[in-house]
């Protein structure tokens, strides 16, 4: 800066250099961000993955926990499952929990509760019993179906398996 013409402040040097030294901070700071970013967005949607598995699981507690023995059906297709069942008294009618996969997008599904959605971002969701073939063989109907549900957002995905006793 020069003395002989009383002027304060920076030359065009000095600012320049102070711009690329902030410049070179900002980029080091995002490059070091960007991972924990990055992680805190597949944590969050593991979470609602876990929160809508949770939801649907104690859904089904609780209205299986009140099912009058005898009252289960279920039937199942490539794509989704349809179990039905009649609650104890007081409560009347009849419970359907329906998974089946989006009109829209296939890739995507839905467990309703009497046509309510219960869970979505299903990626798939399938009534599993390995041993049906042998019970309707012997005449007799199924015992036990596990009811599988893949949760799918992004790049997160929970698996969720879940034991109903249908008693004939």
């Amino acid at each position: 800066m020069g003395e002989g013409f009383g002027q304060h402040g920076f030359s065009l040097i000095e600012m320049a250099v102070a711009i690329v030294v902030l410049g070179i901070l900002a980029a080091a700071t995002a490059l070091f961000l960007r991972g924990p970013i990055a992680l805190n967005t597949q944590r969050q949607a593991q979470v609602r993955l876990m929160d809508q598995a949770a939801l649907a699981d104690l859904w089904l507690e609780r209205d299986l926990a009140q099912a009058l023995p005898g009252s289960f059906s279920y039937s199942a297709s490539g794509a989704g499952f349809l179990l039905s069942f009649t609650p104890r008294p007081p409560a009347t009618g009849l419970v359907r929990y329906l998974c089946q996969p989006d009109a829209a997008n296939p890739a995507q599904g839905t467990l309703r509760r009497n046509g309510v959605i219960v869970a979505d971002h299903l990626a798939a969701c399938r009534a599993m019993n390995p041993q049906a073939a042998a019970y309707r063989a012997a005449g007799g109907r199924q015992q036990f179906v596990t009811l599988a549900l893949v949760f799918r957002a992004g790049q997160a995905r929970l698996d969720m398996l879940k034991g109903v006793r249908v008693q004939p």
